[in-house]
C-alpha cells in the first residue's frame, strides 16, 4: 500500500476576495512611499514662486510623478475602475491646476481680501478644487 500524497485544496473564496484588496493597498503604499519626496520638493518650491514659476513647476512634479507613480497607480486605480480605457498621464495637468490655483488663491484671499485663515483655506480649496477638475477632466 502506497503513500497517498497530500492533497492541496484549491485557494479559498475568501483568498480570491481578498487578493484585489491586498494588491491594491500594497500598490499604493509604494506608490506613496515613491512619490512622497518628489512631492516634497515640489512643495518647498512652491512657498517661494511666482504663478507662472507654480505652474511650470507643477507641470515638472505631475510628470515625475507619473513616470514614477503610474506602474504602482495603475494596479490602484486604473485597472478596477476603468480596464476598457488606454492609460493616460492626467497627473501632468492635474498637478498644475492643483499647484497654481491653490497657491495663487491663498496669496489672494489672504492679501486682497484680508480673510482669516480658515476662510482661506476653504476658499483656495474651493478654488483649486474647480481648477483641478477642469485640467483633469479632459483626460478622464
Amino acid at each position: 500500500m502506497g503513500e497517498e500524497k497530500p492533497k492541496t485544496s484549491p485557494p479559498t473564496s475568501v483568498w480570491l476576495t481578498v487578493k484585489p484588496l491586498v494588491n491594491g493597498g500594497a500598490s499604493g503604499m509604494l506608490a506613496t512611499c515613491v512619490i512622497q519626496p518628489i512631492d516634497m520638493i515640489k512643495e518647498k518650491i512652491q512657498l517661494a514662486s511666482t504663478l507662472n514659476q507654480k505652474a511650470l513647476c507643477g507641470l515638472n512634479a505631475g510628470a515625475i510623478g507619473a513616470c514614477v507613480g503610474s506602474p504602482s497607480d495603475l494596479p490602484l486605480i486604473r485597472m478596477p475602475a476603468d480596464a476598457t480605457l488606454p492609460a493616460a498621464q492626467r497627473a501632468v495637468a492635474l498637478n498644475m491646476g492643483m499647484l497654481a490655483s491653490y497657491d495663487q488663491s491663498v496669496e489672494f484671499f489672504r492679501n486682497s481680501l484680508d480673510l482669516g485663515e480658515a476662510a482661506t483655506v476653504v476658499g483656495a480649496r474651493t478654488v483649486s478644487g474647480f481648477f483641478i477638475s477642469a485640467c483633469s477632466l479632459p483626460f478622464d
